[in-house]
């Protein structure tokens, strides 16, 4: 649901392609979550605080890619 609702968001406010801003948004959250195994919560020194370790996401999941996949589709398929 997140790529679906960071697309629309994004399409109500900016003019450009829906495929490129799709594809924006998807590679947007799969560098999260990418960034999500490399602990980078610690690289601030945040690990300790619950709320943003809840805000900025602190386990690595493959099915939380498949998921960011699956919304980029359906962002696709309502495109207009």
């Amino acid at each position: 649901m997140v790529i679906v609702l960071i697309y629309a968001f994004l399409r109500s406010f900016l003019k450009t392609n829906n495929r490129k801003l799709a594809l924006g948004v998807l590679l947007f959250a799969c560098l999260i979550e990418v960034l999500q195994k490399l602990n980078y919560v610690a690289w601030f020194g945040l690990e300790n605080n619950k709320l943003m370790c809840t805000l900025m996401g602190t386990y690595f999941s493959v099915y939380d890619l498949l998921a960011y996949f699956v919304g980029y589709l359906i962002c696709l398929y309502f495109k207009d």
